[in-house]
């Protein structure tokens, strides 16, 4: 199993916003561990199917937020 702080030193790895030694000593990791390998194949396949997800607040969201940005007074 995968521990948390490696979980997510991959996820930055798969959206490229790992450090430069971060990502030096991921891929060094990544060509003795299999598991780790397996991992991050999953969160690769993972991140190709968010694409095609959309999210939208509904209308009466929007227009809640902006009612309320009208109302706070700028110090």
């Amino acid at each position: 199993m995968v521990d948390t702080f490696t979980l997510l030193s991959l996820i930055r790895y798969t959206y490229n916003e790992s450090s430069a030694d971060e990502k030096q000593q991921m891929e060094e990791i990544l060509r003795f561990d299999a598991e780790i390998k397996a991992e991050l194949r999953i969160i690769k396949e993972a991140k190709q199917l968010l694409p095609k997800v959309s999210f939208y607040p509904k209308e009466s969201t929007i227009q809640n937020i902006l009612l309320a940005s009208k109302k706070i007074k700028l110090v």
